[in-house]
């Protein structure tokens, strides 16, 4: 499966996207414009997920690492609305492509 034609994503099934749990979300997908920090960063290094002007960015420190554009982003929009904070883990780095999974922080 691919989101936004630019990575995959896995989201456990469930009814309807409202169903889903914020504290479940487990999400692959690879970061949209990715900035030059990501020459800088390695496969287990720990990105925050934020809310900005309704977009979702992943942090490294202050610094902007890429984008989140996903399937279910209303329903990751929510739930970090709602309280919830997401980290992005990096999974893999192939040049400019990073793949991430994205998680409630624990």
């Amino acid at each position: 499966m691919s989101g936004s034609g630019s990575g995959g994503y896995y989201i456990p099934l469930y009814r309807k996207s409202e169903d889903l749990s914020c504290s479940k979300i487990n999400i692959d997908t690879v970061l949209v414009d990715p900035q030059d920090i990501i020459g800088k960063l390695s496969i287990g290094d720990i990105l925050v997920v934020r809310l900005e002007d309704d977009m979702l960015l992943t942090y490294y420190g202050e610094e902007i690492v890429g984008t989140i554009e996903i399937l279910e982003q209303n329903v990751l929009v929510r739930c970090i609305k709602s309280g919830t904070v997401y980290i992005a883990t990096i999974l893999s780095i192939v040049g400019e492509k990073c793949k991430v999974k994205i998680t409630p922080l624990q």
